[in-house]
């Protein structure tokens, strides 16, 4: 974990109503969020203008960041912060396309 992130994370539950969280994705009682509480915030975001995402879900944004974590430090590692217990499970999530960087239009 990075030292910004720990930072974000320990901001996060400070702002909390709840102490001593399990969770670090929660309602406004402390308590784990669900898939549809989840699916109707970020809907709500997107509505309200703050997410320009209309066709990204959870699910992208988590498979996003196991790819990174392949290209950056392998597949165990991947699949160690994916909680999967095996590679094929890891291996569906990673994106192998090859991306070349370009350059912004100007």
């Amino acid at each position: 974990m990075t030292t910004e992130l720990d930072r974000v994370i320990k901001d996060a539950k400070r702002s909390r109503k709840a102490k001593n969280m399990t969770y670090q994705f929660t309602n406004t009682y402390g308590q784990q969020i669900t898939s549809t509480g989840f699916n109707s915030a970020w809907r709500r975001l997107r509505e309200k203008g703050v997410v320009n995402l209309t066709d990204v879900n959870f699910h992208d944004i988590r498979a996003k960041a196991i790819t990174d974590a392949y290209r950056d430090r392998g597949l165990d590692y991947a699949q160690a912060l994916g909680g999967h217990e095996n590679r094929d499970q890891t291996e569906r999530y990673i994106k192998k396309k090859k991306i070349e960087g370009v350059e912004p239009v100007r």
